[in-house]
């Protein structure tokens, strides 16, 4: 099962940056937590669709060129899987084009994403779950 949630996060992803919003979506469980780095200003739990939505949203709407790209082997936890990835956009209002790395820990049940953290890097994302690289 474990490699399967490697594959959903990875299809996450490709569907994020192939713009699919209906596939996208279909990977978060309609009740899915979605916790924002710590050091953002739209730091906040995010739970279910709507509130989520809003938060991507706001996100498309700040950078709307965003992408994400994978930036190395997402590392298998059984339920969970932490992807590096690399967060690119041209700010709307400044102009100013971002390279940001993100990790992001997901906990899968049912082939669906309920649970979504944010950290900078593996290493914090490994340190929350009690883990050390």
């Amino acid at each position: 099962m474990s490699q399967e949630n490697v594959e959903i996060s990875r299809r996450f992803w490709t569907h994020f940056i192939d713009h699919d919003w209906d596939a996208w979506w279909s990977l978060l469980d309609e009740n899915v937590e979605w916790r924002a780095r710590s050091d953002k200003p739209d730091v906040d739990i995010y739970r279910g669709h709507e509130s989520l939505g809003a938060f991507v949203d706001a996100w498309t709407g700040m950078f709307p060129d965003i992408r994400v790209e994978l930036a190395g082997d997402s590392i298998d936890l059984g339920d969970q899987v932490i992807t590096p990835t690399l967060i690119v956009g041209t700010g709307v209002s400044a102009g100013i084009t971002v390279h940001d790395p993100y990790s992001f820990l997901f906990k899968i049940a049912g082939g669906k994403i309920v649970l979504g953290e944010e950290f900078h890097d593996n290493a914090e994302a490994l340190r929350a779950v009690g883990l050390e690289e």
